[in-house]
């Protein structure tokens, strides 16, 4: 038998994330952003994750606002970072309606 040359070929496989919408910036939905961001491997983020809120800024520390409004203190929750790294969007100044999920979307108000 003739000897066959065989080559190693290296395919990148699809990775597949999960991907989880939020509706509302408080802050649970700051908290999860963070945990999930936080998890982020050198392969990517272990979720697509988009908040969506009402609010055109990034979620903030809503509770301490009324005691903080004679100053100007920046009450964004955590680090901003935290909205474009890892997987994670804020989409803000809308309002999420109910998802479709046999189509798998979720339109804006």
């Amino acid at each position: 038998m003739d000897d066959i040359a065989t080559a190693s070929v290296s395919i990148p496989s699809a990775r597949l994330v999960p991907r989880v919408l939020v509706v509302g910036g408080g802050p649970a939905a700051h908290r999860l952003a963070e945990a999930l961001a936080a998890r982020a491997t050198a392969d990517g983020p272990v979720a697509q994750v988009t908040v969506v809120g009402e609010e055109v800024h990034l979620p903030y520390d809503r509770v301490a606002l009324s005691t903080r409004l004679a100053g100007a203190v920046d009450l964004t929750l955590g680090a901003g970072s935290v909205w474009s790294a890892g997987g994670v969007s804020y989409l803000g100044g809308g309002r999420g309606e109910a998802p479709d999920r046999g189509r798998r979307t979720a339109p804006p108000a």
